[in-house]
Formats: C-alpha cells, structure tokens, sequence
C-alpha cells in the first residue's frame, strides 16, 4: 500500500472516530483530505 493510500485510510479512520453521529459521503469529502469526489465514490 502506498504512502498516500495509507494516510487517506488513516484520516478516514480518525474522522470516523471522532464523530458520534454517522457521516455522509459529503461530510468525509469536507472533512477528510485526500479525498475527492471521484475517489470517494470508488473507495465508499
């Protein structure tokens, strides 16, 4: 896995931790960086 994919699945994870409620796609796209609307709608 490379550096990037790696930090992006890490900041994932943290956002999705340091939330109570569930997040939407377009939430993760605001909040977590690397992720664009593309990517997302592939990784997601």
């Amino acid at each position: 896995m490379n550096r990037g994919k790696t930090e992006r699945l890490l900041n994932l994870v943290f956002a999705l931790m340091a939330t109570t409620r569930p997040l939407s796609r377009e939430d993760i796209r605001q909040s977590v960086s690397g992720y664009d609307p593309e990517a997302s709608s592939r990784v997601l």
